[in-house]
């Protein structure tokens, strides 16, 4: 008798086990997974840039952005991007030859815009060149503001897109940054008076001619009225973008986007770099302290401004060098002293500001080292917080 009891009452446990599993197996919540939309057909895709033209240490930095977001007007979430306004693809290369004397190596961005209607129709356009630029000096680190931290009238700060170059003058460095708005697309200076001079459409009037005749015909349209080649073009788009004389360029479209050049004082090197609103946080090797900040020069709808009224777009990217330069406006915080144990430490590092987690002005930075000393690794976290610039900084390190 026993044994049939224990017997229905171990089947009666096993039943109720298997219904609450039966149940929640069909309630589960499905795992997410990726949909694919569409494919780019292999014509559709962008040429690659010939090794030869690049550095030894080159890296390729790539990003996709949408062009701009529809406006908060309360229909709709603030991070609803504009389908009619397209897709910007962005590619840096760090090193980029050039045949000038005095800039061997330079950075260069380019910027591709597509149409994103083909998500939902299948036709789908080529990428539209909108602008090349050099940049005067090889790419030391660059950063994508994605933030789009809110303005006190309501709108939102624009994405900034900033390149750390720098440029190697006599026996010593100088360091830059240039800082791209990318939701500020504007007209080119001088465009339609371009166009006019050269023809529409001008990539295409060399069509005809040699390929030396075609590639002196495309340098003289890039150099002199800042018109793009074809970048289809390999040879010839290659050798206008590494000529001497060239700087920038702009597509049929004729945009390009605005730019604001600040300069980093010192001559020592920069390890970590990022961009949060206004806010340029970075790091230096055998640094005193363990970061600086400075506070960007902008405007009411948080968008960076040159603090010398001379400096305009067109002059950052001629080369202007010098005094012009000098940022006398920007206001600059330093991090807590370097210590010689985390001095010691550092051969890869990490510097990011986080969104504060305290009411006000706080500020928040994250910082990490790691390193190795023969067969043993070294990592450092630390999390400094500050509730005014003016009050010192309240860190905690962890060293594992």
């Amino acid at each position: 008798m026993s044994y049939r009891l224990r017997t229905r009452q171990g089947v009666l446990v096993a039943v109720g086990v298997l219904y609450v599993m039966v149940l929640a197996w069909f309630n589960r919540q499905p795992i997410p997974t990726a949909t694919l939309v569409h494919e780019t057909d292999s014509n559709m895709r962008l040429r690659a840039t010939s090794s030869e033209r690049l550095g030894t240490a080159n890296r390729d930095m790539h990003w996709l952005e949408p062009v701009q977001y529809l406006d908060d007007n309360g229909t709709h979430a603030a991070s609803v991007l504009d389908i009619d306004a397209g897709l910007l693809y962005i590619r840096l290369h760090t090193e980029y030859r050039t045949t000038r004397p005095n800039e061997p190596l330079g950075g260069l961005l380019k910027v591709y815009r597509k149409n994103l209607r083909f998500a939902a129709n299948g036709d789908e356009t080529a990428w539209e060149l909108l602008f090349v630029e050099r940049l005067p000096g090889p790419v030391r680190r660059a950063h994508l503001d994605r933030t789009r931290l809110r303005n006190e009238d309501g709108t939102y700060a624009p994405r900034n897109l900033a390149v750390l170059y720098y440029m190697p003058r006599n026996e010593t460095i100088a360091y830059r940054v240039r800082v791209y708005e990318l939701e500020a697309l504007q007209p080119a200076t001088g465009f339609e008076a371009a166009v006019a001079s050269a023809g529409a459409p001008w990539w295409k009037r060399a069509a005809g001619l040699g390929a030396a005749e075609a590639a002196v015909h495309a340098q003289h349209l890039a150099n002199r009225d800042h018109l793009c080649p074809d970048d289809a073009d390999d040879d010839v788009a290659d050798s206008v973008y590494a000529g001497h004389r060239f700087r920038h360029c702009v597509g049929s479209a004729g945009l390009t986007m605005r730019t604001t050049d600040f300069a980093l004082a010192g001559a020592l090197e920069v390890l970590e770099f990022s961009l949060r609103g206004r806010t340029l946080l970075y790091s230096r090797l055998n640094d005193v302290v363990r970061f600086r900040m400075l506070e960007l020069p902008a405007a009411l709808n948080g968008s960076l401004v040159s603090s010398d009224a001379g400096i305009s777009s067109d002059m950052a990217r001629d080369g202007l060098q010098g005094s012009a330069y000098t940022q006398p406006d920007m206001v600059q915080t330093r991090g807590p002293g370097v210590t010689e144990l985390l001095r010691d430490i550092g051969s890869q590092s990490f510097l990011a500001q986080l969104q504060s987690t305290r009411p006000g002005g706080g500020v928040d930075v994250f910082q990490a080292h790691g390193g190795t000393t023969g067969d043993t690794f070294f990592f450092s976290f630390s999390l400094l917080q500050n509730t005014t610039l003016a009050r010192k900084w309240v860190h905690e390190d962890i060293k594992r």
